[in-house]
């Protein structure tokens, strides 16, 4: 995952005000489900979700945590040849340097 890719994820929230930095960090986990193929999952969840419908991507990271994974891979809806990351067990992951402030440039 890169630092692009973080940004990308986050884009629709910076709106909000509340202050972030880049923080990169180490995954050590048994299993991550890699769903890069899987076109639901990378499916605009907040618009389902906006709907009162429950979204598709639900499905997939709940599929994914019963086969016993840690983590999920996926691509960016916006930008396919980026991946993204959604981390189930937190304990999988330590802080692998110092975090930045990326997202107000």
């Amino acid at each position: 995952m890169t630092a692009e890719g973080a940004k990308v994820a986050v884009k629709r929230y910076l709106v909000d005000g509340v202050e972030r930095v880049l923080a990169p960090i180490k995954l050590e986990a048994e299993l991550v489900a890699n769903e890069c193929k899987n076109p639901d999952a990378a499916v605009a969840w907040h618009i389902q979700r906006s709907e009162g419908v429950r979204p598709e991507t639900w499905a997939v990271s709940d599929s994914a945590r019963a086969r016993g994974a840690q983590a999920m891979i996926y691509n960016s809806r916006t930008r396919p040849d980026l991946t993204h990351i959604v981390v189930f067990d937190p304990k999988c992951l330590t802080a692998n340097g110092t975090a930045v402030d990326l997202f107000n440039d």
